[in-house]
């Protein structure tokens, strides 16, 4: 943990030891860290692990872990375009995440379920920045992993979530796990006003900071 830096983004320290031990198992659990949730990576930094990490079979559990990760990660590192979604609005009607996320407006794709307890702790903190920014160009779209969809929309109005809201209710066999490498909720995707990926995983202070940042 001393090669990471927590604040989420790559440390010099675990960068030069990979690129230094590309066949170390502790490279190997380096960047497995490093692709896990809350580490904002680049594409470019992906990519750099792809090319350097060099597994020699000697970890076999945790060599499938990278490649899963890695692979997932080239779908949502900040610079990636959003990958779409095919899933269903709360009307039972299949929409498009395309089609329901606004053009030049800063979105935040929230992975979240009714079932979930800190998904439902962290809503008021998603709504409340959505109250103080949505007028000046942030919108918010929720994925759900529920399986019922009675709960789901309870749970919507429960928490007086007034933006669009989707689902395949699948629950973690939904294609937005597979897509967006979603392991655990709460979870959250930012994209900019190009469509790209500008940061994941905000919560709490994180998020209402970073909007402040954006749109102050």
């Amino acid at each position: 943990n001393d090669l990471l830096d927590m604040g989420g983004e790559m440390s010099a320290d675990a960068f030069a030891f990979i690129d230094k031990h590309p066949q170390s198992v502790i490279s190997l659990y380096l960047a497995n860290r490093l692709l896990q949730r809350g580490y904002n990576l680049t594409d470019e930094q992906v990519a750099h692990l792809e090319k350097t990490i060099q597994p020699q079979g000697v970890d076999a559990v945790r060599e499938k872990e990278y490649a899963k990760r890695i692979c997932a990660a080239k779908y949502t590192t900040k610079g990636s375009g959003v990958a779409d979604l095919d899933l269903l609005d709360v009307n039972g009607k299949r929409c498009q995440l395309a089609g329901v996320m606004p053009r030049g407006k800063y979105v935040l794709i929230d992975f979240w379920a009714s079932w979930c307890g800190p998904c439902r702790a962290e809503m008021p903190t998603v709504v409340e920045a959505y109250t103080k920014y949505h007028d000046k160009g942030f919108e918010v779209v929720g994925v759900s992993l529920d399986n019922d969809k009675d709960s789901w929309v309870k749970a919507i109005a429960d928490l007086q979530m007034p933006w669009p809201q989707m689902s395949d209710l699948k629950g973690w066999e939904s294609e937005a796990c597979a897509v967006y490498h979603v392991q655990a909720i709460p979870a959250n995707v930012l994209i900019d006003e190009k469509g790209d990926i500008i940061a994941k995983d905000l919560r709490g202070e994180d998020l209402l900071n970073k909007m402040k940042e954006l749109l102050p």
